[in-house]
Formats: C-alpha cells, structure tokens, sequence
C-alpha cells in the first residue's frame, strides 16, 4: 500500500512538473501583453489546477486547460502583472466546476471563450468569482446552445440566385 502512494504521488509530482513547463513555455507569447510567469507562478497555478481537478472529480489528458486559458486571457486589457496569477487561479477552479456542473455539454473552447466575454464585460473584476456573479454564469451558461453550429454547405458551383 505505501508503494502505491509513493507511485501516486510521484506521478503527480510529474505531471505537476509537465504542466509547469508547458505555462513557462508560454512567457514568449504572453510577454508581448507584459505578462509572464515565474517558477513559483507555475507551481502555483499547477497546484490549482491538480486540487480543481480532484475537487471536481475530473482527470484531465492532454495538454492542460491552463494552457488556453493562459493565451485566451492575456490578450485581455484587464489582466495586468499584479493579477495575473490571481486571476488565472480562479478561472482554473471556476472551469472546472462549470465544466462538471455542465456534465460537458459545452466544449472547452467555448466555456473559455464564455468565460473570456464575461471577464471583458465585467472589467476584469474578480467579483465573477463570487457567490452571485457564479450563478449569473451558470444561468447565462446553461441557456446557451450545448452543441456546436452546423457549418453552412457551400453553394453549388453554376447556380445563379437571380434566376
């Protein structure tokens, strides 16, 4: 038994260790907007995301969430170097627990894009975070459309809408 928790635990040391490298790999891009990472930030933000992920009940595979969160958000006018870390945070806990209260029905990339609209709508304010402001999203969230758009078939090469 104590072997399967030092395995356990060295696995998610590991992991923990791959996510951090994948979010300091990102310092190039998201120091055009005057953002970036440190070490401690990294470990941080991967200790989020291992203690969302567990409190969810989520596994995750592939490469982290925190990754488009990391690109999608820095580009915001709202996220600055004293809250980047901070924010990134709460966003990470606050996907996870819409992405299993919506027993994935909205895909990744459009909960991030979701959640990305109302951060710009609220300012940047952290108080999307909290008590209310979670339920707001969740009521806007479970209204939206849970499957993607149909792409639109292209038009048939000769036919004229004139005629």
């Amino acid at each position: 038994m104590q072997l399967r928790l030092l395995d356990r635990e060295n696995l998610l040391k590991k992991e923990d260790a791959r996510v951090e490298q994948r979010m300091l790999s990102l310092n190039p891009q998201t120091r055009l907007y005057g953002l970036e990472l440190s070490h401690k930030d990294a470990a941080a933000l991967a200790a989020t995301r291992r203690n969302a992920l567990k409190e969810s009940g989520r596994l995750e595979f592939g490469p982290s969430v925190l990754e488009k969160i990391i690109l999608k958000f820095s580009r915001s006018e709202y996220l600055y170097s004293y809250n980047y870390v901070p924010v990134l945070e709460n966003l990470v806990e606050t996907f996870f627990l819409l992405k299993s209260e919506l027993y994935d029905r909205v895909s990744d990339d459009r909960l991030i894009d979701f959640l990305f609209e109302s951060f710009e709508r609220n300012r940047g304010s952290m108080k999307m975070f909290e008590g209310r402001e979670v339920d707001a999203l969740r009521r806007r969230l479970s209204c939206l459309e849970v499957e993607e758009p149909e792409p639109e078939e292209p038009e048939e090469e000769g036919e004229d809408e004139g005629q």
